[in-house]
């Protein structure tokens, strides 16, 4: 914009200057500044042409001194160059006051003369006013907002704050979102921060003070990535770690899969087998190992393999599955008397069992007729101890097989490190020692003394 000064503008600063100045306040924000608008404040400056006459005390002789001056209102020197402009590439405000008061004039121009003259006579010849700026206001559009530049004899930059509507079409454009609701703007003093969060994305961008984009990252949401995988294997998610795994399964196969956060793309890979299979298993397993079938099953993923629990009439236990199911490793089992019950039927097959819950074992007594059996198992199921005697009646009659006797003698049982059958016949006693497991370890026939 031009335009027309009829006095003439005189620079202290020219233009091209000043409009340099204000280019490098705003060339380092990554953004090609654009000038929209340029202004100046004109204040009076008047010319005067002035005529001094001069001598020295110990020099009489007259000498004249014809002058120039550039005065403000109040009669200050004004420092200017060039010749006057009378268009000038900005728009103008003028600001009247009046000239400097003659004896004002006269005494700038008395700077002129050396100091140890004596001024003899002074004349204005002549007096014109002109115009000057006092300083020069460009706004540059640099980036996604504008920028104002004050130049005069210091130089200050106001950047106007970024509009929210002009976050959001750029947020727009780099991200092709368009919900601006979900848009939130961080003023951090040296740029922004602009976040965008729906249920599928995430999105930052750093902005420096002007709007030019410094960094940008576009991630899915975890919840977009378990959805984009939960369509690719037409299953349901278990776990997600980082960004992004996600464990996953259909019917038949567990899948490790692996989604970019920044595009959505996911891939995957078969890894196991899944949780049905899993719990299908280990009714078998807990069946095996717990000897009742489980009343409840549940089955959880984590990274090292299946954790299952297991409970029913026996006990609980807990145990880890490889995902491909290749290997099962027990955590913890607490079984119960009805364990050591079931335990003793199988171990002693048709015989009589009673299992006892002790402080930190089950005691199971079993008797088959001929022998007498207690085993101690651990609250794991595990054997502790185990005991196996002979019954006093079964120890009778390997005594009456052993002496070749029928029956109808007098019988005696002692225990002490072994057992000691004493069977009375016809004055005669005959001993037979028994291990507790039945084996003889002797025998002796002993004539009864008769008083």
């Amino acid at each position: 914009m031009n335009t027309q000064v009829n006095e003439g503008v005189l620079f202290s600063t020219s233009y091209e200057e000043a409009i340099n100045r204000a280019l490098s306040q705003v060339s380092g924000f990554r953004a090609k500044p654009v000038l929209q608008d340029c202004s100046a404040t004109l204040f009076p400056l008047y010319a005067y042409k002035v005529t001094l006459e001069y001598d020295f005390p110990n020099d009489k002789r007259t000498r004249t001194l014809t002058t120039t001056l550039y005065l403000n209102s109040e009669g200050e020197e004004v420092k200017v160059k060039g010749d006057p402009s009378f268009e000038v590439p900005f728009s103008v405000k003028y600001v009247n006051q009046g000239a400097p008061p003659e004896p004002k004039v006269i005494e700038t121009a008395k700077r002129e003369i050396p100091s140890s003259a004596e001024l003899l006579s002074s004349k204005i010849e002549e007096m014109k006013q002109l115009w000057y700026p006092s300083s020069f206001t460009f706004l540059f559009s640099v980036g996604i907002t504008t920028a104002e530049v004050n130049v005069n004899g210091q130089t200050k930059v106001n950047i106007a704050p970024l509009k929210r509507d002009s976050v959001f079409s750029l947020v727009k454009s780099e991200f092709n979102l368009d919900d601006e609701s979900k848009i939130e703007i961080k003023d951090r003093g040296d740029g922004y921060v602009v976040t965008y969060s729906d249920e599928n994305w995430n999105g930052i961008l750093e902005l420096n003070k002007v709007g030019v984009i410094v960094s940008k990252e576009l991630k899915i949401t975890e919840r977009h990535a378990v959805s984009i995988v939960e369509k690719k294997v037409n299953g349901r998610a278990l776990l997600t770690k980082g960004e992004f795994i996600v464990y996953a399964e259909d019917n038949t196969t567990l899948y490790k899969c692996k989604v970019d956060p920044h595009t959505g793309d996911a891939s995957c890979e078969r890894i196991g087998i899944p949780s049905a299979k899993v719990k299908e298993d280990a009714q078998t397993f807990f069946l095996n190992n717990m000897l009742s079938n489980p009343s409840v099953i549940n089955v959880e993923f984590s990274e090292k393999g299946w954790n299952v629990k297991g409970s029913g009439e026996t006990g609980v236990m807990e145990f880890i599955v490889k995902h491909d199911g290749s290997s099962v490793k027990p955590k913890f089992i607490n079984v119960n008397e009805k364990f050591g019950e079931l335990w003793g039927r199988k171990e002693f097959p048709g015989c009589e069992v009673k299992s006892t819950l002790m402080k930190d074992s089950i005691q199971v007594s079993v008797s088959d007729g001929n022998m007498d059996h207690v085993v101690v198992l651990s609250l794991e199921g595990k054997v502790k101890e185990r005991r196996d005697s002979i019954t006093d009646s079964y120890a009778v009659k390997l005594a009456y097989k052993t002496m070749g006797q029928v029956s109808g003698c007098s019988e005696k049982v002692v225990r002490r490190d072994h057992v000691i059958v004493d069977l009375l016949c016809n004055g005669k006693h005959h001993l037979v020692k028994l291990s507790e497991e039945g084996e003889v370890k002797g025998t002796l026939d002993v004539l009864m003394c008769r008083p």
